[in-house]
C-alpha cells in the first residue's frame, strides 16, 4: 500500500494517494493490535503520517496536513522523551522542520521558529553527542529556515547572525568535504544573506556576498 500511495502520489493522483496511505495506516494498526507490541511499529506508522501529511500540504488541505503532522510529532516525541528510543531523534527533528514548513505557509512564523529551535537542538545533540557528522547538512539547512523566517519578522540582525552561522556549515560541507552537490544551496545562501545585509544599509557587504553568490 505505501509503495502504492508513493507512485500515486508521483503521478498527482492524490486521491489515489490518500486512499493508499490510509490502507497502509490501517494495516500497522492491525499488526499493532495484533502483536501488542506498539513500540515495533510506532516508527512505520509516524512515517507513513507524516508522508500523508506532506502530500496534503502540496494539495493545499493545510488543516489536514497540520493535524497529520502533531499525530507524527506526538509518535516520536513519545519514542524519543520516554522510550529512550535515540536512534528515531533524527526523524523527530525533520518532523519538526515538516511542521514548520507548514507553519510558514500559514503565516505562523513565531510557531514556525519554535518547531525549527527544537528541531536544530535534537539536530545539535546527534552531531555533538552522537556523533553522527551526516546531519550537518540538515542542521545548516535548518539554521537558513530559520533566518529567513528571522527576515520576514524584521530581526535583521539575528538573521545575519544565524545566516552566517549555517553559511559556515555550507562552506565546510563543500569546500572541505568535497559535497560539490550543495554549491547551489550555498549561493543561494549567500544570496539570502546579501539580502539582508542590504535592508540593514551594509551595501558593501551585500555587494561582496552576491558577487560571491554569483
Amino acid at each position: 500500500y505505501l509503495d502504492k500511495a508513493h507512485l500515486c502520489h508521483g503521478l498527482d493522483d492524490l486521491p489515489g494517494a490518500c486512499s493508499a496511505y490510509d490502507d497502509s495506516i490501517e494495516c500497522v494498526m492491525r499488526l499493532m493490535e495484533k502483536e501488542g507490541n506498539q513500540g515495533k511499529y510506532n516508527n512505520i506508522l509516524a512515517s507513513t503520517i507524516m508522508d500523508k501529511a506532506t502530500m496534503l500540504r502540496m494539495a493545499g488541505d493545510y488543516s489536514g496536513a497540520a493535524m497529520l503532522y502533531n499525530k507524527t510529532l506526538s509518535i516520536y516525541k513519545q519514542m524519543v522523551d520516554k522510550e529512550g528510543r535515540r536512534d528515531v531523534i533524527g526523524n523527530l527533528a525533520a518532523a519538526l522542520m515538516n511542521n514548520a514548513n507548514l507553519l510558514q505557509i500559514m503565516n505562523d512564523l513565531s510557531g514556525a521558529v519554535e518547531h525549527i529551535d527544537e528541531s536544530i537542538a535534537y539536530y545539535r545533540q546527534l552531531l555533538e553527542q552522537e556523533g553522527k557528522k551526516r546531519y550537518f547538512h540538515e542542521l545548516a539547512r535548518a539554521l537558513i529556515n530559520k533566518a529567513i523566517i528571522l527576515y520576514r519578522l524584521n530581526n535583521l540582525s539575528d538573521s545575519a547572525k544565524i545566516y552566517d552561522d549555517g553559511i559556515a556549515i555550507y562552506r565546510k560541507l563543500v569546500e572541505q568535504d568535497g559535497r560539490r552537490e550543495l554549491v547551489h544551496e550555498l549561493a543561494d545562501c549567500l544570496v539570502n544573506k546579501a539580502n539582508a545585509l542590504d535592508s540593514m544599509g551594509d551595501w558593501a557587504g551585500a555587494i561582496e556576498l552576491y558577487d560571491q553568490g554569483i
